[in-house]
């Protein structure tokens, strides 16, 4: 070194980003069905935000269902009956992020629901994206259903000790469960004996939490012993229910096996939740009763030829008026709608004000009052 060389200690500092500039993908979506009607059943999704978006999209069946401006979180869709699966995005910019998802089926809920898989499909399933499909070895009829349609089942990956593999199906249609309730169904459980197991769950809190009710390996019936499927291998199973009586459930199947031996898994035929001339419970409130007032913002929003308001009464009220304002405060559309018994509602705007004028594109605000309280909703309109 020279003698005109100079020194200089310098403390280098890495900046992060803050996390609120990363785009991230919204979670925890959950889809709630009133389960009022084959047609058209309200749907209330919800979901979290992770970042802020300059607008959320929401999938039905990987189908575009609507795009809601801002960093919405939440939207009423209304569904025919059927299993639905949910998904949101958040955009900014010409970015879209990953999806999140959750399922749900619309429609009315009694106490009976099966599925003997003659469709040839599983269409009520949701197999939590393990190997579960229909096949032909089968109780009777032509199809049943099975964790392993292509062969054994699946273990640990590398056979890593003390490891487990679930693979889930789960029977997408709930039951409202009276006294005396039962599943019953034909099931062949081929796994290894006192390692991997056929377990049956149920959950009465929409998939939350599970309770095992029964579990089976190859030793639970002889006729599973060679561990290879045979049609007159299916046994009946019947499983008491009593302990969710009065109670919303979802059951589920769930195959667990360990790193070691596989055999050709677990197969099931003909489920039945009760019998189909079962006695529906009248007496118990329908799932998701409101216990305050509620009013849902419109869908879609945008709006664009009609908008749909929900709101949920907990009791029964005589006076409900819903009316629709312009930004400057202005009441252009004023209706009754009492009086109206518990539960959801909706109700529908046309783009029009009480003198059967369209409304120009702009910001709009429908107000619910129901008796002296009052909720408020913001709607944008778009041009036809």
């Amino acid at each position: 070194m020279g003698a005109n060389t100079d020194w200089g200690e310098y403390d280098l500092l890495a900046f992060e980003n803050p996390a609120s500039s990363s785009l991230q993908a919204p979670s925890g979506l959950r889809a709630t069905a009133g389960h009022q009607s084959d047609s058209g059943d309200p749907v209330d999704v919800q979901w979290l935000n992770s970042s802020p978006y300059d607008s959320v999209k929401l999938y039905r069946d990987s189908t575009l269902l609507a795009t809601l401006v801002g960093s919405s979180s939440r939207y009423t869709d209304y569904a025919d009956r059927g299993l639905y699966r949910y998904e949101i995005s958040g955009v900014r910019g010409i970015t879209e992020t990953a999806r999140a998802s959750g399922f749900e089926f619309a429609g009315l809920v009694g106490c009976h629901a099966e599925d003997d898989f003659e469709s040839g499909a599983a269409a009520y399933w949701v197999t939590d994206g393990s190997s579960w499909g229909t096949t032909p070895v089968a109780a009777s009829g032509a199809w049943a259903f099975t964790d392993s349609p292509a062969g054994t089942y699946q273990g640990c990956a590398g056979g890593a000790s003390g490891c487990k593999v679930n693979a889930i199906a789960s029977f997408g249609v709930p039951v409202r469960l009276p006294p005396g309730s039962h599943l019953d169904y034909d099931q062949i459980c081929d796994t290894e004996q006192g390692f991997d197991f056929c377990i049956v769950e149920v959950s009465a809190d929409r998939g939350g939490t599970w309770a095992e009710i029964a579990r089976f390996d190859m030793g639970s019936d002889p006729a599973w012993a060679n561990g290879v499927a045979d049609p007159t291998a299916y046994r009946h199973a019947s499983l008491d229910l009593s302990t969710f009586v009065n109670k919303l459930v979802l059951i589920r199947f769930r195959l667990e096996s360990d790193e070691l031996i596989q055999y050709d898994g677990w197969y099931v035929d003909n489920i039945h939740i009760n019998d189909a001339n079962c006695t529906s419970l009248v007496s118990v409130p329908p799932p998701g009763r409101p216990l305050s007032l509620r009013f849902s913002p419109p869908s879609p929003n945008p709006g664009l030829g009609s908008a749909r308001f929900g709101f949920e009464l907990p009791q029964h009220e005589n006076q409900v008026e819903i009316a629709v304002y312009d930004a400057s405060g202005r009441v252009l559309r004023r209706e009754q709608l009492g009086p109206l018994e518990p539960g959801d509602h909706v109700w529908t705007w046309n783009g029009r004000d009480g003198a059967g004028r369209t409304v120009g594109p702009g910001v709009y605000f429908a107000r619910l009052r129901v008796g002296a309280r009052m909720l408020i909703q913001k709607a944008a309109w778009l041009a036809r």
